[in-house]
């Protein structure tokens, strides 16, 4: 039977709350802070000042937001109602309009922590198979490692863990996968990413082809194929997705992970199909099919995905 593969993405981010002292009262507009538990706002709408006539057509109560779409403070509109059947009559009347100010964001100021050796095996523990133990990864991820040395890993189930180390081995519904922690000497996200232990193997029909090692992606190749002026017609097996099951029923699957795995602050952002792809010695595709799905989940608050501003050099 083939095991169904899953690719999910989860954003992990460790905060730390910045409480400074009081803030400077020389603020830009636009733009709100949060410090500790003291939240002070600042905004202004758009810009009218030298534009007499949208002055007069406005009070210093209106915000941005209706400033710039002409949102009216109040209403009585009547409705044609022409052709309405037995309908006679229908207006919209509202004495006061309220429009929020779009102008206004709450900032957080926080900076990355770092996930020590307690939230590792908090991690590790929530993720993997708990009957199947957690085991430390001695092996660089070049290696090549048999599966006689992985089945010894196994083997010294209950032995103290490290979990200070970085990279780690256990099973997700019985399937062997490799987790490692972000090293911070060449990468600015904390974090940590999981991989099949085992590449699977080449089948024939696709060796036969000149495949020499499988991936998954959640590129469509035939996106690659096209674009290198060949037909994805020729090289994909089926139409249909291998794992079984549908979107819906992917999402499902997906969510269960993270709610077992403990990230309950997150929020589903994208969705896709998951191509298995087989490639040969020059990373030509020469087949693939669809096996699975991959979900994004970002970081939340209150259900809402965090909005998480670019710095560029």
């Amino acid at each position: 039977m083939r095991k169904r593969r899953w690719m999910i993405c989860a954003a992990l981010v460790c905060l730390a709350m910045a409480c400074g002292g009081c803030a400077d009262k020389k603020k830009e507009a636009n733009t709100a802070v949060i410090e500790g538990d003291d939240i002070k706002e600042y905004s202004s709408g758009t810009d009218t000042s030298g534009d007499t006539e949208k002055d007069a057509d406005y009070d210093d109560s209106v915000g941005g937001l209706a400033r710039t779409l002409s949102i009216p403070t109040s209403v009585s509109v009547d409705i044609p109602v022409e052709n309405c059947g037995t309908l006679e009559s229908a207006s919209i009347k509202a004495s006061e309009i309220k429009t929020p100010d779009a102008d206004k964001m709450y900032t957080k100021k926080f900076t990355m922590g770092s996930i020590g050796a307690e939230d590792r095996e908090t991690i590790l523990k929530s993720i993997f198979d708990e009957e199947d133990g957690v085991f430390e990864y001695p092996y660089d991820m070049k290696d090549s490692v048999t599966q006689e040395q992985r089945d010894e890993l196994f083997a010294h189930r209950g032995a103290d863990v490290d979990y200070s180390k970085d990279y780690f081995i256990g099973k997700i519904d019985g399937v062997e996968y490799i987790l490692y922690f972000y090293d911070l000497s060449w990468i600015s996200d904390e974090g940590f990413s999981i991989q099949l232990a085992v590449t699977d193997p080449v089948p024939e029909d696709m060796a036969d082809k000149g495949a020499t090692f499988t991936e998954y992606t959640s590129w469509d190749p035939a996106e690659l194929i096209t674009a290198n002026e060949g037909n994805p017609s020729d090289v994909q097996t089926d139409e249909s997705n291998m794992s079984g099951m549908d979107e819906d029923a992917g999402m499902v699957k997906a969510l269960d992970y993270m709610d077992k795995w403990g990230f309950n602050d997150v929020v589903p952002t994208s969705q896709s199909e998951l191509y298995r792809q087989y490639s040969d010695e020059y990373g030509e595709v020469v087949g693939y099919e669809k096996d699975g799905y991959s979900v994004t989940f970002q970081a939340s608050v209150n259900g809402q995905p965090l909005y998480q501003r670019m710095h560029l050099a």
